[in-house]
């Protein structure tokens, strides 16, 4: 969606109250000449002592003075505060759709997360915009209608304003910029501290902060990059505002020269009373409009116009289909091809050459490790990260030309650190399938086969307990019990390929056993991948690929690896004799 459409929809969603609000703020600008001329009528009339006039003068000085004053103020707050409100509806909702729809591997991009932070406030910088141009024809026409007036002390002095407001116009345009490339610039630093803050603040953090009493570290470390963003801010800012400053100070001499100026008429009879007396109140709001109102406008609009060109980048970026309409039921054979894979930024690696073919209903077993780049594999294999060379084949088909719902209908996974969603447990388990969320026979099912049915059965409300302890009377699992309903998700996936990383971490001895030896029969007619450190997977799998150093170096059965004695040889025997070495040690 490209920045014409976005505030074309805004304009076109908001027209009434925009009609109104530009209705409201050319008024406002009319008023304040209306006003000087109606003051002027009433000080003259007081000068004559006209009771009659007097009162109907009073009647409109105060009338225009509360339009001006008091009620067109408060419309203009009043209906802008609603149009805010829509703008920020609508744009929060086309933002935070769109980061839906980002390909995964952008968010390894510290571009795009810079990018992303630059959107914080993009509502309100879409209302500067709107508001500002609005308001800015309004101090316009208020303007025109002013000059009129100051020239009936001389035509030069309404020029002589002018040019001192084109340098401030000058200035402000080049503050807004300033103010915005600053923005950006710290927008890494920001990120960061913004981190900080929640290691210092959030719920995840809250057990080790207090264990490790680390709190007054991080507060240094955020009070550093908080001051450090905020004395760039400033700077730059005064820098941008010195010309602003140095007009303002000239202006002030030139307001002392027309109050004389002022004076001198009044003396020679060439103005009268009530005309000074006007001049002398409303000039400073007048001159405060000008000079601070319409800059703070334009330097606000400078700002808001470089926001939406980063909202325009950020909504013409590629994004992922989810059409349901497209899934792939079926498949026979995907095969790597030469697949090589570096992170953005990096210049080492993590996959290298990798070639190899995964066949229906046969299971596999990925080894290797700290480091050997199985996680990067198994992402690449999912569609989450792109090759940078190579391809990634469905049978003949480049994974790169199907759609994320056909992605998605290939592979499903269980990963390493599963999320924990604070919700009803049915749904904990039924979004692994979301057009079964609520099928609660499909979901008891699936827990049933793996064993979790009588825990389940045990909770307060069953299938409908609220899990975590977010929200009033939800309860807290184990991590063993987190990992459980995660698998429980995963099986209800109708996925082709099912991929299971580190499936026994944080479970019980009993229960790893249990997944261990029944792992054949949780999933029988089905393709599937495991990623573990736990080995004793391996012997029931048909085909094991070892990686190092981001290849595949070794690839076969449990058996026949045992034979070549190289580096998955190494690892078992290892892994063999510390269990042998810990259940010695438990039974002495």
């Amino acid at each position: 969606m490209k920045r014409k459409s976005v505030l074309h929809a805004i304009y076109k969603n908001n027209m009434i109250l925009l009609a109104i609000y530009i209705a409201l703020s050319v008024l406002s600008g009319v008023l304040l000449s209306v006003s000087t001329n109606v003051r002027t009528e009433l000080i003259n009339f007081l000068a004559n002592n006209s009771r009659q006039e007097i009162s109907i003068s009073l009647i409109k000085n105060v009338c225009s003075i509360f339009l001006y004053s008091y009620l067109i103020p408060f419309g203009l707050i009043f209906i802008g505060s609603n149009i805010q409100k829509r703008i920020s509806l609508y744009v929060d909702y086309i933002v935070n759709r769109k980061k839906v729809f980002i390909p995964y591997h952008y968010f390894e991009r510290q571009e795009i997360n810079d990018q992303i932070n630059l959107l914080d406030d993009i509502s309100v910088q879409i209302w500067n915009l709107v508001s500002g141009r609005i308001k800015l024809v309004g101090h316009m026409i208020e303007s025109i209608f002013m000059f009129a007036i100051i020239a009936q002390l001389g035509a030069m002095n309404s020029l002589i304003i002018i040019s001192f407001f084109i340098p401030v116009a000058f200035y402000s345009v080049r503050s807004g910029r300033i103010y915005y490339d600053t923005w950006s610039k710290t927008a890494k630093l920001r990120r960061h501290s913004d981190y900080i803050r929640d290691i210092l603040l959030d719920k995840a953090y809250a057990q080790e902060r207090i264990l490790f009493h680390y709190s007054p570290y991080f507060q240094k470390i955020w009070k550093k990059e908080y001051s450090q963003i905020r004395s760039t801010s400033i700077k730059e800012e005064l820098k941008g505002a010195k010309g602003i400053q140095i007009c303002g100070a000239a202006f002030c001499i030139y307001i002392g020269i027309l109050l004389f100026i002022l004076v001198t008429e009044l003396r020679n009879g060439s103005i009268s009373v009530g005309f000074a007396v006007s001049i002398i109140s409303i000039l400073p709001v007048f001159l405060n409009n000008l000079m601070t109102g319409a800059a703070q406008e334009i330097n606000g609009i400078v700002k808001a116009k470089k926001s939406v060109r980063t909202l325009d980048s950020f909504l013409e970026m590629e994004e992922v289909s989810y059409d349901k309409k497209a899934v792939i039921t079926d498949f026979k054979v995907i095969e790597l091809k030469n697949v090589w894979f570096r992170y953005p930024n990096s210049e080492k690696w993590v996959i290298k050459d990798v070639s190899m073919k995964i066949e229906k209903d046969r299971h596999y077993s990925i080894v290797g490790e700290n480091g050997a780049g199985k996680t990067t594999f198994v992402n690449l294999l999912m569609g989450l990260y792109k090759p940078e060379r190579g391809e990634i084949l469905v049978d003949g088909k480049n994974l790169n030309d199907f759609s994320e719902a056909e992605i998605r209908g290939i592979f499903s996974a269980l990963t390493q650190e599963p999320q924990r969603y604070e919700t009803v447990l049915s749904e904990n388990i039924g979004i692994g399938d979301i057009d079964r969320v609520d099928d609660y026979h499909a979901i008891a099912e699936v827990a049933k086969s793996i064993h979790i049915d009588e825990f389940i059965d045990s909770l307060p409300d069953q299938y409908d307990t609220v899990l975590g302890t977010m929200f009033s009377g939800g309860i807290n699992l184990s991590g063993g019990e987190w990992k459980k309903i995660s698998l429980s998700r995963l099986l209800i996936s109708k996925a082709l390929i099912k991929i299971l990383d580190e499936p026994t971490a944080s479970m019980d001895p009993k229960f790893e056993k249990w997944i261990s030896e029944y792992f054949d029969k949780i999933m029988k007619d089905q393709t599937c991948l495991v990623v573990s450190h736990r080995l004793a997977f391996s012997k029931n799998v048909d085909q094991i690929l070892v990686f190092d150093n981001g290849e595949i170096c070794e690839a076969g059965s449990h058996e026949k690896l045992m034979e070549q004695q190289g580096l998955y040889h190494r690892m078992y025997t290892a892994q063999q004799a510390m269990y042998e070495d810990s259940v010695a040690a438990s039974t002495t």
